[in-house]
């Protein structure tokens, strides 16, 4: 799946879908980071329009040589969906102990 928008690789990582992610900001890099695909991020601001098509039948063809990959992205994504319960958890505990007016 390729993307030019985060929350397309966001719901695609939720769903155990590789991403190309096709990035115009530092946000893109820093996600597909977080999840250990840095591998499969293309900067639109430092590739040449005809290397491109290339690029990404290169990448298309890592992802298909890496049957385990949908499992380790899956895995990735309820890891960090594990550690954002646990903030909401916490700030929601500690909301409770705030005195009450």
């Amino acid at each position: 799946m390729a993307s030019v928008r985060l929350h397309g690789a966001v719901f695609a990582c939720c769903g155990g879908t590789p991403p190309v992610m096709l990035g115009y900001r530092p946000k893109c890099f820093d996600f597909m980071r977080s999840m250990g695909l840095e591998w499969l991020y293309l900067d639109l601001c430092n590739i040449g329009v005809e290397s491109l098509p290339g690029r990404m039948a290169e990448l298309l063809t890592s992802i298909s040589n890496r049957p385990s990959l949908r499992h380790e992205i899956h895995a990735k994504a309820l890891g960090w969906k594990g550690v954002q319960q646990a903030f909401v958890d916490r700030m929601v505990g500690a909301r409770a102990d705030w005195p009450r007016r």
